[in-house]
């Protein structure tokens, strides 16, 4: 079931959803995080606009654009992750 929590991601969730320098559309995201896409939306829109995320691609089935994160948005996530705690 997908959630419509209270709580909207961050563009680290963005990240570590796109973790992967796989192709990705915001519908799978969405489903990633098991969120509604209204709730996504304002995340992935500060990711497009800041480029931490770069279009690569059309997907044939659905004529979507399909994302990868950018050099900067690779870079970010590496630093997101060495400022992380560990346990």
């Amino acid at each position: 079931m997908i959630s419509d929590s209270a709580e909207a991601p961050t563009d680290a969730s963005l990240a570590i959803a796109s973790r992967q320098t796989q192709r990705r559309r915001l519908q799978l995201v969405c489903w990633q995080l098991n969120m509604k896409a209204s709730r996504v939306r304002p995340a992935w829109d500060v990711a497009l606009r800041t480029q931490l995320l770069e279009p690569v691609g059309i997907e044939p089935g659905t004529g979507e654009t399909l994302y990868r994160p950018s050099d900067r948005g690779r870079r970010a996530r590496r630093v997101l992750s060495l400022s992380s705690p560990r346990a």
